[in-house]
């Protein structure tokens, strides 16, 4: 019966709107499935927090750079809820320390953080239910009923979709608004109409309160422009009951141009009306502040360098030095310490020239030609505050930001990186599905070749040109994708994914071709095998891999969003409980939810992403013979902050210089400890065994790269089972 999907009355059934409608409760319910048991995922809390706060207070300080639409949209039903809100009075809110106000928020306050999630994620769902009713609906313009089913399939069995469409984050959002607006802008470019214009317009507004990302629709709409003029078609325009028609190639280029800068003009409104048309990011007289200072955001000199430009004298820079230190102001960056220290610097130490200096300078536009549109932006508020701290943002992280793959670590990125995490975590019967895809299309421009001898060339643009904008979209995203430093998750690539599986409807071609009967079996063949794996990968999404790499090997290849995000506390959990003579248990965590919530009866070595170490009784952090469980993040050498990267002498040299100073405070003799104890206040004894704590793991999973893990939960958690004498060689 699929076979003849395209015709007669079971077909107009199988693939009409309630079987449509159908497929997206069904894919809905399957993503919220798959995250049941699953802990927050690393941004999520953030997001989460962020948007409730906007619904709440009407403060856009929290996680500017996450995109505002998703971040409200997971915020709407836990800011209606009855859950209790953190004070707005702390430290950390007042300097917007995010991560933190979501863990406590989550896991310290008494609410319920299950249910916190699964509402928040059932509201962003309903991003990714839009994503696919979408591409499904492109699809079916461009192939016909069948093709948009194959569409729709393909996004609902999607690995990548259902990994992150549901997750409280900007990216699936980022995915939908780029499909939608490039689909809004080429309807545009066809037909000029107050409906489409405006549209397409709200459409590209959506884009940029989604994410930062969303500046990469400049040059799609910029080339699809370029297209549609090279194309040379009189472009219709019609305007209530006027109707007309543009034959010249300059004033339909110009007729864009006003159509882009009514675009720009909505664009703009929509932005300042998601930020409730206010510049600051705050409520006025609010007093808070960002996590970083603006300074820092826009990469200015650093503050060292400032001071060298007033022409201290020696008095005077030894009284800069105690001003900075004063206020705990130590490390040569821009932070809010610094700032207030250099506002106490200029009222005390300088002479009214160098005052005055210091005002130039402070006053001088970034280096950079984006920083210094944004930072003209801001002082003339052009757009509201958040959004362009966002912008900024994510602009410094796209220069430098860790990463690994394939066992090699950089801060800036490799240009195989998404390729690569493509080529591994996309299911081959999909690739088989886009040959299938291109061979219907080879196949009808060879037919319609013959019919029209000699006009080959025209027929394949022809062919082409309703297929261009999808093009188009791919190719500045991947062009922008390969380029970034950003190399942290595969998730980065959703965009490309929605324009693939529409492209894919061309596969529907081959259903009614009786001469080539197999190609129509093979297709069926591929979406049946596609569903199989599917089903049999779930819940692990996240985790997903096709084979290329084995996913039980993934953590030698990829880590972060790619595999091991945080959301395996629950299954660490059930595995405690499991095997219990396993004990005692230690865990290594990339993640903020809380252990202690789910369950997680382990203690805890160094970890990244929650407040977990700090506090920690000495005696509790010695190590002995049990199961280790290590998130495939922290094995590689990524997120500590000093000894990244391969393990090599200089990091030996600190390791053993921090285990001669901390072997007495870890004896098993109260009274040795008691003693060790006395050299150390409260602010150098913490920070000297947090240090340490980093230097021992690293130094723990450089030996345990080498040998197979004894287990895995989830292929993103690896279990290692040692013994006395493994700790020796790992850690003497």
């Amino acid at each position: 019966m699929f076979l003849k999907l395209q015709k007669g009355q079971a077909g107009r059934v199988l693939t009409g709107p309630a079987i449509v409608a159908a497929v997206l409760l069904l894919f809905w319910l399957a993503m919220l499935a798959s995250l049941r048991d699953k802990s927050l995922s690393f941004d999520e809390g953030q997001y989460a927090i962020a948007g409730s706060s906007y619904w709440r207070l009407g403060d856009f300080r929290l996680n500017p750079e996450g995109g505002q639409l998703a971040q409200l949209v997971a915020g709407l039903p836990l800011a209606l809820g009855t859950y209790k809100f953190p004070a707005t009075g702390s430290d950390d809110w007042r300097h917007s320390q995010a991560p933190v106000l979501a863990y406590d928020w989550f896991y310290g306050m008494g609410n319920d953080a299950g249910r916190m999630a699964a509402s928040g994620r059932a509201a962003c769902g309903l991003l990714a239910v839009l994503l696919g009713a979408v591409a499904c609906a492109w699809s079916r313009r461009l192939f016909g009923p069948g093709g948009g089913m194959i569409t729709l399939l393909l996004c609902v069995l999607s690995p990548a979709i259902l990994a992150n469409g549901a997750l409280m984050t900007a990216d699936t959002a980022a995915a939908l608004f780029f499909l939608a607006a490039t689909w809004g802008w080429w309807a545009v470019l066809q037909k000029i109409s107050a409906g489409r214009l405006f549209g397409s317009a709200l459409l590209a507004g959506g884009l940029f309160v989604s994410k930062m990302s969303a500046v990469l629709i400049i040059p799609v709409m910029l080339l699809l422009a370029a297209v549609r003029l090279c194309d040379g078609r009189p472009l219709p325009i019609t305007f209530g009951r006027w109707r007309g028609e543009i034959g010249s190639r300059a004033r339909q280029a110009l007729v864009f141009g006003m159509a882009a800068g009514a675009h720009a003009v909505v664009v703009v409104a929509v932005i300042w009306s998601f930020y409730g048309f206010r510049f600051s990011a705050s409520p006025p007289g609010d007093g808070n502040r960002f996590v970083a200072p603006w300074e820092y955001m826009l990469n200015e000199p650093a503050p060292s360098g400032v001071l060298r430009d007033l022409g201290l004298s020696r008095e005077q820079f030894a009284q800069a030095v105690r001003t900075l230190q004063a206020h705990g102001a130590a490390r040569p960056m821009w932070s809010d310490d610094v700032i207030a220290a250099l506002d106490e610097i200029q009222r005390t130490v300088l002479t009214p020239a160098q005052s005055s200096r210091l005002d130039a300078i402070r006053s001088r536009p970034p280096p950079g030609a984006l920083a210094r549109v944004i930072d003209f932006s801001r002082r003339h508020e052009l757009l509201p505050e958040a959004w362009l701290y966002g912008l900024a943002d994510v602009l410094r992280q796209a220069d430098v930001r860790r990463a690994f793959w394939n066992g090699e670590y950089r801060e800036t990125g490799w240009a195989g990186f998404f390729p690569y995490t493509f080529l591994v975590k996309t299911p081959l019967s999909v690739f088989g599905i886009c040959g299938l895809a291109l061979a219907a299309g080879w196949m009808s421009w060879r037919a319609k070749s013959r019919t029209y001898p000699g006009s080959g060339a025209r027929v394949l643009w022809r062919q082409l040109y309703p297929t261009l904008p999808l093009w188009v979209l791919m190719a500045v995203y991947w062009a922008a994708a390969i380029s970034s430093h950003l190399n942290i998750g595969h998730r980065h690539l959703l965009p490309v994914y929605a324009p693939i599986f529409v492209l894919c409807g061309a596969s529907a071609g081959w259903i009614d071709r009786r001469a080539v009967r197999w190609a129509g079996a093979a297709l069926c063949g591929l979406l049946v095998l596609l569903a199989a794996e599917t089903i049999w990968r779930f819940p692990n999404y996240v985790a997903y891999f096709n084979g290329i790499v084995r996913p039980a090997d993934a953590y030698r290849h990829l880590v972060d969003s790619s595999l091991d995000w945080g959301q395996e506390l629950p299954a660490i959990s059930h595995y405690i409980e499991r095997h219990p003579e396993g004990a005692p248990f230690y865990l290594s965590y990339f993640g903020v939810g809380s252990p202690e919530y789910y369950g997680v009866a382990a203690r805890l070595l160094y970890s990244y992403g929650g407040p977990y170490l700090h506090g920690t009784h000495p005696a509790e952090r010695r190590l002995s013979a049990g199961t280790y469980l290590i998130s495939a993040t922290m094995l590689q050498p990524v997120y500590y902050d000093e000894p990244r990267g391969p393990w090599n002498s200089r990091y030996e040299l600190v390791y053993r210089q921090l285990q001669a100073a901390v072997a007495p405070l870890l004896s098993p003799d109260p009274a040795v400890r008691a003693e060790a104890s006395k050299r150390y206040d409260v602010n150098t004894l913490g920070p000297l065994l947090d240090r340490f704590e980093q230097y021992r793991l690293a130094r723990l999973t450089a030996y345990l790269r080498q040998r197979a893990p004894d287990a895995l939960i989830n292929d993103a958690i690896l279990v290692y089972r040692l013994t006395d004498a493994d700790l020796a060689r790992a850690l003497e």
